[in-house]
């Protein structure tokens, strides 16, 4: 049996991100990365010693492509769902990069006063569907990935602002339609806007 076959477990597969040989961990019926975390990690990148956390970081995917790329310190990939942080584990094991990053499976409300250390840099690619807005989707990890049902907007920012060092990076993805939204929640966590780019689907 291969290392491939003794990771994955029934309807998972293992998908080449096709950056540095790296490869994550997804399940073909549930949560899959999109586009959204490639363009964010993309955008956002590291810096070389950087200390960083993903908050609602999925299958790890942004973290990873972070990681890959650049020489950071460490990067904590916080996530609530326990399937989604034990898939995540399996794929730093397989990697070989349990030692750069660690998952740790908690709320966002809560890292502040799990992390009074601080770090250098916050990304996210957080749910940003408002409640109630529109139809919740059937899967219930489909739709706590999409729809904002245990965390919102100013929550995610007010944690965020309280996990970065002075003169720490935010790095985020959202929708355009809420920008404006975003940016007044980014100001009341002491998060200044710096850089923007807008991304149109073909």
């Amino acid at each position: 049996m291969s290392r491939e076959e003794i990771l994955l477990k029934t309807s998972e597969r293992l998908e080449d991100l096709r950056l540095n040989g790296i490869k994550i961990i997804q399940h073909a019926e549930k949560y899959r990365f999109t586009c959204d975390a490639v363009l964010l990690a993309e955008f956002f990148g590291g810096r070389r010693g950087e200390r960083m956390i993903d908050l609602c970081s999925g299958s790890g995917i942004v973290g990873l492509l972070i990681a890959a790329k650049c020489p950071i310190a460490h990067m904590t990939l916080l996530e609530l769902q326990p399937d989604l942080c034990e898939m995540s584990e399996r794929s730093l094991r397989y990697n070989g990069m349990q030692t750069r990053m660690r998952v740790v499976c908690e709320s966002v409300q809560r890292a502040p006063e799990l992390f009074p250390e601080r770090f250098d840099a916050v990304v996210v690619n957080p749910p940003y569907l408002r409640k109630g807005a529109c139809f919740v989707n059937e899967s219930p990890e489909v739709a706590m990935c999409r729809h904002e049902l245990k965390l919102t907007l100013n929550e995610l920012t007010a944690s965020a602002g309280r996990l970065l060092g002075t003169g720490g990076r935010f790095g985020i993805v959202f929708p355009a339609e809420r920008m404006s939204e975003l940016l007044c929640a980014m100001t009341a966590a002491a998060l200044e806007p710096k850089r923007l780019t807008l991304v149109q689907a073909d």
